[in-house]
């Protein structure tokens, strides 16, 4: 395990807080830099690798959005692998290489980790878990409390892109297509809204997608939400 830290995790993650070997990272912070945002996930995504990304991008890109969304600029990353016995090397490198590109797209930090193996035939190749801290303007509040009857649903993209892609890769029904995974960072655009006046909330929809973010809006403001289904941004190669 060793061997697999030093020659895969430290050569694609290498950074000041990870090369110290603490078994903490010290994470510099005034208070008046703003409010702490801090949120975790875990990705157990299969196949491993799709069109478009693989498990590790997908893990940077959902935490680091969970904290846009929220209104906050991603700051720090931990990231916990399960590894299942007999995952190829090769498999293992791309993996982690992805969690880096994306981290350094996104202008985050991976400060801490831990790997841990378990016995083939009880994991799914890699299992990830990633948290975050981001730190937010005091002045910006957002929640899906503070929704009002009269607001309006605003769709930033096409839905259902990544859950169809990863359909497709993985072969089942006879299914085929060239559709590719949308995940991404969605922080440019968040940061871009939190400038607009009237923004009350935001969610990155994953699991469950636009419905279930509809229906959650529903449940905690009391109101009923109406979408219209021919504005519903779809990708033909999604509705067929």
């Amino acid at each position: 395990m060793r061997e697999v830290i030093e020659h895969i995790f430290a050569r694609h993650l290498a950074n000041p807080f990870l090369d110290t070997g603490s078994d903490a990272a010290v994470l510099p912070w005034r208070a008046g830099d703003g409010e702490l945002v801090f949120t975790t996930d875990s990705f157990t995504v299969q196949p491993i690798e799709f069109p478009g990304g693989n498990i590790g991008s997908l893990a940077v890109h959902g935490t680091t959005n969970d904290l846009a969304v929220a209104g906050a600029i991603p700051k720090y990353l931990s990231l916990g692998v399960l590894l299942e016995e007999g995952l190829e090397f090769a498999v293992l490198d791309r993996v982690v290489a992805a969690v880096a590109a994306a981290a350094r797209e996104i202008g985050v930090v991976v400060v801490a980790g831990d790997t841990k193996v378990v016995r083939r035939g009880e994991g799914g190749g890699i299992y990830l878990n990633t948290s975050g801290i981001g730190v937010k303007d005091p002045a910006l509040e957002l929640g899906i409390g503070r929704v009002r009857a009269g607001d309006v649903v605003l769709v930033s993209g096409p839905v259902g892109d990544h859950g169809i892609a990863v359909m497709l890769a993985r072969e089942q029904f006879g299914l085929r297509g060239d559709l590719r995974s949308d995940a991404a960072s969605v922080l440019p655009l968040a940061r871009a809204l939190c400038r607009l006046r009237g923004l009350r909330f935001m969610r990155d929809p994953t699991r469950g997608g636009l419905a279930t973010v509809a229906h959650e809006i529903a449940r905690a403001s009391g109101h009923s939400l109406a979408l219209e289904q021919n504005a519903v941004p779809l990708r033909p190669e999604v509705v067929s």
